[in-house]
């Protein structure tokens, strides 16, 4: 988590977030993919249930979960984390 993102107490709170947010999905995510995520300035001040359910938007939109029942759409410019893209790594929609 960059510096850009404010002082170390929001860096911290940020890397917490995006760590509980993969932990509670990773029964729900396809196996066998590395992931990078890169905290961006909209995650200050979001509450844990909606970082949650922004990640869960970004790894559907990704083509990432297991069972994409119920996914609520939401677009990027919501997202307080970089989705990327994974083209250069050669993994496709």
């Amino acid at each position: 988590v960059s510096k850009t993102i404010g002082n170390a107490v929001k860096r911290n709170r940020a890397k917490r977030l995006m760590r509980e947010a993969f932990y509670k999905t990773s029964d729900i995510i396809k196996p066998g993919f590395d992931f990078v995520i890169v905290a961006r300035t909209r995650i200050n001040g979001r509450k844990s249930d909606v970082i949650l359910r922004d990640f869960v938007c970004a790894l559907s939109k990704l083509d990432l979960l297991k069972n994409e029942e119920n996914i609520v759409e939401i677009s990027e410019d919501e997202i307080p984390f970089g989705v990327g893209n994974l083209g250069n790594l050669g993994i496709s929609k």
